[in-house]
């Protein structure tokens, strides 16, 4: 609806959580993160999921996990 401007708003919202995925490969849930909001996107593409409150809140927490995240943090074995 917004043209050309929410296209490129909409693109760059989307490409934030995975551009974080290179850089905190190394942390333990980084896999489960990304795996949780790529479905949340590839279900909101093609229905009104995204109208959950609950839902779309639990994955912001997930991408604010996924940008966060930081291979410092970890533990080596």
């Amino acid at each position: 609806e917004l043209g050309i401007v929410g296209l490129t708003l909409l693109v760059a919202l989307f490409l934030v959580p995975f551009s974080a995925v290179r850089r905190a490969r190394g942390t333990p849930l980084t896999a489960s993160l990304t795996g949780a909001v790529a479905a949340f996107l590839a279900q909101a593409a093609f229905d009104w999921i995204w109208d959950v409150s609950a839902l779309t809140l639990a994955v912001l927490a997930c991408v604010v996990a996924l940008t966060s995240a930081d291979p410092r943090d970890r533990a080596d074995p």
